[in-house]
């Protein structure tokens, strides 16, 4: 499902002109639920069509060195950590900076959370 799904939002970035460099490319997921998920490209310039989304606010960021799996658990621990600093998340985005044949060569599979608070 998300490759398809790439694929369009790649492909319609590129053609408005927003398409960012592979070193530069970055996809945030948003899942409210386990059947549903939205996701996030980063773009290089702003994008003036109806369901392209600018995100903006106050965000807490965390590195994890996991599985996919380990989500929920990464969830708890930056619960955790907020609370010591008396905030509360509103939602969470993940970054997933490699894909698992990459994660299983390099031998790391780093997940980034964003806490919207």
């Amino acid at each position: 499902m998300y490759k398809r799904s790439l694929a369009r939002m790649c492909k319609r970035a590129q053609k408005l002109g927003g398409a960012p460099d592979i070193k530069d490319f970055m996809l945030f997921a948003y899942d409210p639920s386990p059947w549903k998920s939205e996701l996030y490209l980063a773009v290089t310039k702003e994008i003036p069509e109806p369901d392209i989304v600018k995100l903006t606010g106050t965000y807490v960021s965390m590195v994890f060195d996991g599985p996919y799996s380990g989500v929920p658990r990464y969830i708890k621990t930056m619960d955790e950590y907020l609370d010591t600093m008396k905030m509360k998340p509103k939602k969470y985005f993940f970054c997933y900076t490699t894909c698992p044949k990459c994660a299983q060569k390099f031998g790391h599979h780093y997940i980034v959370a964003l806490s919207e608070i």
